[in-house]
Order: C-alpha cells, then sequence, then structure tokens
C-alpha cells in the first residue's frame, strides 16, 4: 500500500531543532517512490528520535561530511574555531555518536575501514591493586588522562589476563591501546588486529614507543657510586637470558647492564657479583638476590646498583636485617624514584624521569597513528627516549 504524506500540519507543529531535517528525510523517501506503510504522526516521532547523522550536519552547515567527521573527533588538521562550530550544531540538531555508533560500523566494515569511537584502552598485567598504591603506573595513567582530555578520548582502563585481550580490543572497538606493561603475544595480538598501540615504559623495535635514557641512568648511578670510592659494586638486574618472545622488558634490561658493565671497566673495576636471573621485581626477590651476592662475596660488597627502586627496597631491608647500615656500610641505588611514593625509609639514591610526561606523549602518538595522512606515510615505528636525571638519596655515601 503507497501512502502519500499530505499531512504537512503534523510535521510544522513539531517544536525541534531537526525537524527540516526529518522533513527533508521522508522528502527523500517520497521522491524515490518507496513503497511503504505510513503513518505520519508515528514515523515523524521515529525521525526525531533517530539520531542525525554526519552527512546532515554538513548539509546544515554547507560544508563536506569528512570535515564533520574530523571535526567531531577532535581531529588535530582541523582549527579549534571549526572544530566548535561543528560541534555546536551537532549539539543543537541532536547528533548522539552512540545511536549512530552501529550504522557506522557497518558502513566502515563495508570499505574496509576502521571507524573512531574516541576511545583508548590502557593495558598492564600488574598485580590487581589500585592505581593510587602503583606509584610507576598511576603517574604515567594521569599523563595519559590529562592529554586524553584535551582530545576528547575516553580512556578504558584493563588488566591483561594470560588468555586473552580484553573484549573491547578484540572486537576493534578502540582507537589504540597503551601498553604498560604485558606479555609480547599481548602486543602481537593488538597488531594483528591493526589497531594502533604504543609501548610506555620500555623500547620496542616492533611498535611505537615512549621509554627513556636507561643506558645514561645507570652509568651516572655507577660514576656516582666509583666517584665516592666504592670499588666493589654489585649489580641486581633482571633476567639477561630471557627472550623478546618472553619478556617486553629484554631490551631495557640489557641496556641497564650494558651500562653497569661498561662504567666499571672502563674504571678498571671487576665486576665478579652480579644477579641478573631476576623476572620478578618485587623487594622481596631482591632481598633473597643480596642475601646470595653478600655470602659469595663474604661481605666485601660496599655498593650495590639494582635495576629499579622495588629491587633497591628490598636490599636495604635484608641489608639492615643482617645488621648492615645503609648507607654508611652499604650503598644502595635504584632506578625509577619512587620509593618517597612509598613512604619508604631511607629515600633511595635513584634515577627521575618525568612518567606523566610520558603518558601524555603515549597518547599524541596515537593520535598521530589516527591521522590518515600520518598513517600513509610512515615508515619507520616512533621510539622516544625521554631525557632522565640523577637523584641524590639517602642510601649512598663514601667507601669506608
Amino acid at each position: 500500500m503507497t501512502t502519500e504524506c499530505n499531512n504537512w500540519k503534523v510535521l510544522s507543529d513539531m517544536a525541534h531543532p531537526t525537524s527540516d531535517i526529518v522533513i527533508r528525510r521522508i522528502m527523500r523517501l517520497l521522491d524515490n517512490k518507496i513503497q511503504y506503510t505510513y503513518n505520519p504522526v508515528v514515523d515523524a516521532h521515529q525521525q526525531l528520535i533517530m539520531s542525525v547523522s554526519q552527512k546532515e550536519i554538513a548539509e546544515h552547515l554547507g560544508v563536506s561530511q569528512a570535515l564533520v567527521g574530523m571535526a567531531l573527533n577532535s581531529h588535530p588538521r582541523i582549527s579549534a574555531a571549526t572544530r566548535a562550530r561543528v560541534q555546536n550544531a551537532a549539539t543543537e540538531l541532536g547528533y548522539d555518536r552512540d545511536l549512530n555508533s552501529g550504522a557506522r560500523q557497518m558502513a566502515a566494515r563495508r570499505h574496509g575501514l576502521r571507524i573512531l569511537n574516541n576511545v583508548i584502552a590502557v593495558c598492564s598485567n600488574f598485580a590487581d591493586a589500585p592505581v593510587h598504591q602503583q606509584p610507576f603506573e598511576h603517574e604515567i595513567l594521569h599523563g595519559i588522562e590529562s592529554a586524553a582530555q584535551k582530545h576528547n578520548l575516553d580512556v578504558m582502563q584493563c588488566r591483561l589476563r594470560s588468555e586473552r585481550l580484553p573484549r573491547l580490543i578484540e572486537k576493534g572497538e578502540v582507537d589504540g591501546v597503551i601498553s604498560l606493561s604485558g606479555h609480547p603475544e599481548h602486543l602481537h595480538r593488538i597488531k594483528e588486529l591493526e589497531i594502533p598501540l604504543v609501548k610506555a615504559g620500555s623500547n620496542a623495535l616492533d611498535y611505537h614507543s615512549v621509554s627513556v635514557r636507561h643506558y645514561e641512568g645507570i652509568q651516572q648511578i655507577t660514576e656516582h657510586l666509583i666517584s665516592l670510592g666504592h670499588r666493589k659494586i654489585a649489580y641486581i638486574g633482571h633476567d639477561l637470558k630471557v627472550s623478546d618472545k618472553e619478556s617486553t622488558l629484554v631490551h631495557v634490561a640489557k641496556q641497564r647492564y650494558a651500562a653497569y658493565e661498561t662504567t666499571m671497566k672502563k674504571a678498571g673495576l671487576p665486576v665478579k657479583f652480579t644477579d641478573c636471573s631476576l623476572r620478578d621485581h618485587l623487594p622481596e626477590n631482591g632481598a633473597a638476590a643480596f642475601l646470595t651476592l653478600w655470602k659469595k662475596s663474604r661481605g666485601k660488597i660496599t655498593a650495590v646498583v639494582c635495576y629499579n627502586d622495588t629491587l633497591a627496597m628490598g636490599v636495604v631491608s635484608q641489608a639492615e636485617q643482617l645488621g648492615i647500615n645503609v648507607p654508611a656500610d652499604l650503598s644502595v641505588t635504584g632506578f625509577d624514584d619512587i620509593s618517597r611514593q612509598y613512604a619508604f625509609a631511607p629515600v633511595l639514591t635513584s634515577v627521575w624521569y618525568d612518567r606523566e610526561l610520558m603518558g601524555k606523549h603515549a597518547v599524541e602518538i596515537l593520535m598521530k597513528e589516527r591521522d590518515p595522512y600520518f598513517a600513509g606515510k610512515k615508515t619507520t615505528y616512533i621510539q622516544e627516549e625521554l631525557p632522565v636525571r640523577f637523584v641524590a638519596g639517602e642510601t649512598t655515601a663514601p667507601a669506608k
């Protein structure tokens, strides 16, 4: 049954900012002579509650649909004034991104494209503890949140389980992933899904990454101990035998140990007391490693360079249990400068870097990856290394 719409009074009496769009929709249906049973009151209401499309926003403003899409996605190539004009029009016309998500997904798949949801995922496999209890992760996440807000992005934080990725990532419903930690298999799977990925905190040859100058940091720490007169300096660090298929920290571990070893040899000092077998960086692991090295050296070690602060905290605690005074009898150093956040005393001599800036830079890299111009031209992965700074704490002193 074909019914013509003669009751335009029903539409003209509707006080709604999208009434002109509704009329245009119905006119297109009639112009195309689509056969359907039409109830002017019911169908007009359905048109009103249906979110307007980006194409209709573009027609309303007299601009291209591509410009509207880029503005609504806070594209960096769109000026603030144009972005505000488009977003104001979208609000006035009742544009609802969520109501349109299904249609956008279907259209994107038809053309082999990835749609933007303005959501990024931040993944880690750290222990199930509140973020505020994990200083390293908390500061990076704060930087991510700050940069995401600037780009009108929502942030989803998730823990990586050994068996699978979170569902929203598997379904491709995030615009990108920032990985703070995780098994290489997780990163490989994300790459297979063609989802933009940035590794934060460690170097990654096959992904974008924001890391720090690990070599320089350990070099500064080791030179500091040598300048204090220490000669028997031990090293406790991450497992160097693990492959890059088993751990994402392999490159970091090698850089830090290489800095210690090279600096020691350059000073003509022996590299005898080392333990590079640790895969977990908990304080108790640092304590156990130090106890073994202390016995091996027959109590002759005067300083310990640790891979990070959590291992160093374990060393200090174990030394105190053995009646060794830190720093009078033993100097201990870490990396990350987070002992204050743990309320640990004495405050560790360590290496500081801006973790909040790391988070911000990770988001900016994801934004570039979303840019089709950038994606089309890229030939290599972005690998940033942030500067580090030596921080003198309360755990180092001149050798006796």
